[in-house]
């Protein structure tokens, strides 16, 4: 994400076109709508394209009004999933930090589906092991555990 350079060597990404979703969904605008916040990060997207790309994330009819300060964590995922992988231009290689945090059971399925049928590579940091084989996950790579001492 270029926010620290390597002490040493050159880091070569392959792509330009990454999408970095945290766990905060900062990307998500919290005083407009989930529609609204489509559109603007897809500018070239028509209404009626952003309402069906939306329901596909489970935001149906009204639903996709929401003002993104009323949802819950994992509808702000979601949201911001449908707004990513839903774009004309969806990016090469999706990193996602901690994506099942806050997750009910529906928001876990349709993520769940929405990666896996993602064309791209992931980069997925998690703890949960059961959701990164069902989103089809090969190659683990386990960060050192430190103590606090």
């Amino acid at each position: 994400m270029n926010e620290l350079q390597p002490s040493y060597g050159e880091i070569f990404l392959g792509t330009e076109r990454i999408s970095y979703l945290d766990q905060n969904t900062m990307q998500l605008n919290p005083e407009v709508s989930i529609l609204d916040n489509f559109l603007r990060l897809n500018s070239d997207t028509k209404e009626n394209e952003a309402y069906q790309a939306l329901a596909q994330f489970l935001f149906k009819n009204t639903s996709a009004l929401k003002l993104v300060k009323h949802l819950s964590g994992g509808e702000k995922l979601r949201a911001l999933l449908a707004c990513t992988l839903k774009s004309s231009n969806p990016p090469q290689l999706l990193i996602l930090d901690e994506p099942t945090n806050h997750l009910d059971l529906n928001s876990m399925k349709s993520i769940e589906s929405a990666l896996k049928n993602y064309q791209g590579a992931m980069i997925v940091i998690s703890h949960d092991q059961s959701f990164l084989e069902s989103i089809g996950i090969e190659r683990i790579i386990y960060a050192p555990f430190k103590s606090a001492d």
